[in-house]
């Protein structure tokens, strides 16, 4: 009766967390833990096998990424050990679990040789995963048993036109065993596609300890960063990637689409879509003519001469010069953003604003025109409640400067 009880408290706490009601929800979980913890040697098999699904469940609930990793790596063990539980735990526990405890189950199976059971566990996550958009192919994910795992791979968001990841040409390590890393790697395949970005950059960042060696892991984080507008962290994370393969087109195209749209590094994206061009992509071209364009076309070179200006505080001039690149070209961020700035340094807050809304407009994931549009906010007006969203989009897109302002706003605005 002690593992039914345990079940009770997990099932009722994880029904509170659904709620809302998370506080009340993590007392349960975190009681259910230690007398899971103190039950254990009483608890039989399918009990051990029932409680850590459960608590896993739990953990991931109430966000707690620490406590659910160890208990889902308890999970596979155990798993491993008690194979033949695996056909009564998809019958009876797919409500309670959830599609990537099943991929991890699946993968842990497939270690241990069982392919039919990896692949009934696979196919258990499928039926749940597909009804948040997710489809996984079991055959595929298992085809590649002797050698390496062809697992779920990211799909690349909307708004950064990222080269989708390619499958089947990984250089892991191959084995004949799949090993505990290639199951992060799948578990972070699987979290990306429910746009749990975090989570997975975790799960990844767990097998690439185990298997540091794999370029596709490296270039899938640098895709996931990327989502989550950290620039320079996923530039690194792809250069970590060419560092161990430059021969695969994925990672120095979508290294070219960070430093362009992200760091507005030109000459270095198109140094990186030329790459991908001499590995064949034939989309490579098509940007790097667009980037050669913005770089040497008379708006540019406009745009440098009032940086000159405004760096000798010739505010005047400097401004004529940039009206001049914006007419050329009104898509110019960079230009709008020094013109905000030329205009709030001489006082003009309001035109400062009005420019830094069409930089965002033309460019949205520019943290500097966010940072200076909340400094105008509150140079203007001391408009804190219009200042906070800015600085808070800066500093996810980057900005450490803006850290300081999001608290300062804060505070005034909690007074």
């Amino acid at each position: 009766m002690i593992g039914a009880e345990i079940v009770r408290k997990l099932s009722q706490a994880l029904e509170l967390a659904r709620e809302g009601r998370k506080s009340e929800a993590s007392v349960q979980i975190n009681e259910a833990y230690d007398d899971q913890e103190k039950a254990w040697p009483a608890l039989n098999q399918f009990e051990r096998l029932e409680t850590l699904g459960l608590l896993a469940a739990g953990f991931r609930e109430l966000g707690n990424l620490k406590k659910e990793i160890p208990v889902l790596e308890k999970l596979c063990s155990l798993a491993l050990a008690d194979l033949d539980r695996l056909g009564a735990l998809a019958s009876d526990q797919d409500i309670r679990w959830t599609g990537d405890d099943f991929i991890l189950l699946g993968l842990a199976c497939l270690r241990a040789g069982k392919k039919e059971e990896a692949k009934a566990a696979i196919n258990q996550a499928k039926s749940i995963l597909i009804e948040v958009g997710c489809d996984l192919d079991a055959d595929q994910i298992l085809s590649r048993s002797g050698t390496e795992l062809s697992n779920p791979r990211l799909k690349p968001g909307k708004e950064f036109k990222l080269m989708p990841p390619r499958t089947g040409d990984s250089k892991t390590t191959t084995r004949g065993e799949l090993g505990d890393a290639e199951m992060w790697f799948a578990k972070a395949g699987a979290l990306s596609q429910q746009d749990r970005h975090e989570e997975a950059l975790a799960a990844l960042d767990m097998g690439l300890r185990m298997n540091p060696d794999n370029w596709q892991a490296w270039s899938d984080r640098g895709v996931i960063l990327a989502k989550l507008w950290k620039w320079r962290e996923a530039v690194h994370s792809y250069d970590r990637a060419i560092g161990i393969d430059p021969a695969h087109v994925q990672p120095w195209f979508n290294k070219g689409h960070c430093l362009a749209q992200g760091l507005t590094d030109y000459a270095g994206a198109i140094q990186c879509f030329e790459k991908a061009q001499r590995l064949g992509n034939v989309q490579a071209g098509e940007v790097i003519e667009t980037l050669r364009r913005r770089m040497g076309n008379e708006a540019h070179a406009l745009w440098k001469q009032a940086l000159g200006l405004c760096r000798s505080e010739k505010f005047d001039e400097a401004l004529e010069l940039l009206d001049q690149a914006l007419k050329i070209d009104p898509n110019y961020p960079q230009a709008w953003i020094n013109k905000g700035a030329v205009l709030a340094e001489k006082g003009n807050h309001e035109q400062a604003l009005i420019c830094y809304d069409r930089a965002i407009q033309v460019a949205p994931m520019l943290s500097e025109a966010w940072f200076n549009k909340g400094i105008s906010c509150l140079r203007r007006d001391w408009d804190y409640e219009a200042a906070l969203p800015c600085f808070e989009t800066a500093h996810k897109l980057g900005n450490p400067e803006a850290a300081r302002y999001v608290s300062l706003c804060r505070k005034k605005l909690d007074k």
